[in-house]
């Protein structure tokens, strides 16, 4: 949707927030860096068009219907080589 993330989990998700370049990441349950990175983003004008920029290029790599046919292949291939 574009929308720029922000970002409050540590994990899998943070390393990609920050690996596609789609927003910030803040220490978990830290309020005060949430509203400061919501005021910075406020005021970075460059930065919130970049992170809904990427945003959107981003999201195809995260299309349910796209992974789960990788997976049925992925599955598919399985089992064609245990049957072989």
């Amino acid at each position: 949707m574009g929308i720029p993330v922000l970002h409050g989990v540590a994990g899998e998700s943070a390393h990609i927030v920050q690996n596609e370049g789609i927003g910030i990441v803040f220490e978990p349950e830290n309020a005060s860096q949430l509203a400061k990175c919501l005021l910075d983003l406020k005021q970075d004008q460059g930065a919130l068009k970049r992170f809904s920029v990427q945003a959107l290029a981003a999201a195809p790599h995260f299309d349910r219907r796209i992974l789960a046919r990788e997976m049925l292949m992925v599955i598919d291939e399985a089992i064609e080589d245990d049957r072989a």
